[in-house]
């Protein structure tokens, strides 16, 4: 579903005005916002590959090491929060009191924030919220709609219903674990459920650098 928003992101047939986006009198165009390096570092899990970062050669053994650097996000807890998709998805909601703090206090740069909250919306939306099927892009466009068009009272209400649909469709799977509450009947798993539980990561919010040994041998 990623190559199919960054096929959204670069179709030929659009102009950057079918991009154009605002939230808290802050305008920004979609391809700029997910063009920067890090726009996806919103995502729950993703891994970063630094490149090689030495190699060794043992000539006795006729052996030849090389060494990458990999760091991985995999959707672990940030502070007492159970999981990155729900600290994430916490600042969706314009009722919440990071949200309303980083938006106007002078400590954050409020244009900044309304950047990465049009960031995640959309990111989260695409890939959480709708099926991967043939009106995928049709309802990308009218979410697209609804961020350039709507009042900032609505854009907040849109918000704030997807951050609740995240946090009742995809409860953290730490907690289910640990349930011991009965069902009468297995409900059906949600779509945004379904597409977090296909990956079965357990790692704190960002992992350090871990060096990658590639040993390479040379057999007569």
């Amino acid at each position: 579903m990623l190559e199919r928003f960054r096929a959204f992101l670069d179709d030929p047939s659009r102009g950057d005005s079918d991009y154009q986006v605002s939230y808290a009198d802050h305008f920004f165009n979609v391809r700029s916002l997910f063009a920067r390096s890090d726009s996806l570092d919103v995502l729950p899990i993703f891994p970063e590959v630094e490149g090689t970062l030495g190699e060794t050669q043992n000539t006795a053994k006729d052996e030849q090491t090389y060494t990458y650097g990999l760091r991985m996000k995999l959707n672990g807890t940030v502070g007492t929060i159970p999981s990155t998709f729900f600290y994430y998805t916490s600042l969706l909601d314009p009722d919440s009191p990071d949200h309303q703090e980083r938006l106007k206090s002078a400590w954050w740069n409020p244009r900044s924030f309304a950047g990465e909250v049009l960031q995640m919306a959309i990111l989260y939306y695409a890939l959480f919220l709708i099926p991967d099927d043939d009106v995928f892009l049709n309802r990308l466009w009218q979410f697209l709609g609804r961020l350039r068009t709507d009042s900032a009272e609505k854009k907040g209400n849109c918000f704030g219903g997807s951050a609740s649909s995240y946090s009742t469709r995809v409860p953290h799977r730490q907690d289910r674990r640990n349930s011991s509450k009965k069902r009468d009947s297995p409900s059906k798993p949600s779509y945004a459920n379904r597409q977090l539980d296909r990956h079965r990561f357990r790692s704190t919010a960002i992992s350090p650098f871990v060096a990658v040994s590639c040993v390479w041998m040379t057999i007569a």
